[in-house]
C-alpha cells in the first residue's frame, strides 16, 4: 500500500457540523471515506474556520468531484 496516498488531506470547509456530516454522507454514497476531523470539538465549542471534511490524497479529486455534483461544493 502506498502510504502517500492514504496520507488525509482536506478536501472541503463546512461552517457547521451537520452540513459537513451531509457531505460526508454524500461521499459515502459514492464509495469515498471521509472525516470530519474537528467535528466532536464543534458540540462543545464554537470552531473557528469551520468543520473539516478530510479524505484520503488518493481520492481528493473524486471527492472534490462528487461535492460539486451535489452542490456542496463551490
Amino acid at each position: 500500500m502506498n502510504k502517500t496516498s492514504d496520507n488525509l488531506v482536506l478536501c472541503a470547509v463546512y461552517p457547521d457540523a451537520p452540513t459537513a456530516s451531509l457531505a460526508i454522507g454524500l461521499l459515502a454514497a459514492n464509495g469515498i471515506q471521509s472525516i470530519a476531523d474537528n467535528a466532536t470539538i464543534s458540540t462543545i465549542l464554537p470552531v473557528v474556520g469551520g468543520i473539516r471534511v478530510m479524505v484520503r490524497e488518493r481520492d481528493l479529486n473524486a471527492a472534490r468531484a462528487a461535492l460539486r455534483a451535489g452542490d456542496m461544493l463551490q
